[in-house]
């Protein structure tokens, strides 16, 4: 998770006006820190997850509880519904890794509507931020951007 110095440091490399690109954005953990009064782009090469956020710009909210049953059926049926694929792909996975198996504890913690809770939080502050699902030497990065790149590992 980025540290706030890091999130600091970036806000004060930013110009007035002046575009942020995010082309890796995953969980958009580092874009929702970033005013909205630029352009901000988000990209991702993951076509589930960036289906995922532009449906929640459109007003989509995710659902409260997925069983285990409902995790392995959408799992097996991916383009169904891209966007909940994007969220139960994650969102109810075991340390949010892509259908790394369905996320449970003995507590009864219910993964699902903390991870809706988490989206719908972040939305807040997304709701004018262009996605794209491109790799990200194809996004078109408006000159004097400010970029960051925190590459999948």
């Amino acid at each position: 998770m980025l540290n706030k110095v890091a999130i600091t440091y970036l806000k004060l490399q930013l110009k007035e006006k002046q575009p942020f690109g995010d082309l890796f954005c995953g969980s958009c953990n580092v874009i929702t820190k970033i005013d909205d009064n630029r352009l901000r782009i988000a990209n991702d090469k993951h076509k589930y997850l960036i289906d995922m956020w532009k449906a929640l710009q459109n007003g989509w909210l995710p659902p409260d509880n997925i069983s285990r049953e409902e995790y392995n059926l959408i799992k097996e049926n991916k383009d169904d519904k891209p966007y909940l694929t994007g969220f139960v792909g994650f969102g109810c996975s075991f340390a949010g890794k892509w259908f790394g198996g369905y996320a449970t504890n003995s507590a009864g913690r219910n993964y699902c509507l903390a991870a809706k809770r988490n989206c719908i939080k972040k939305m807040s502050n997304l709701n004018n931020v262009e996605f794209y699902n491109l790799n990200y030497n194809k996004v078109n990065i408006p000159k004097k951007s400010l970029v960051y790149c925190d590459i999948p590992y």
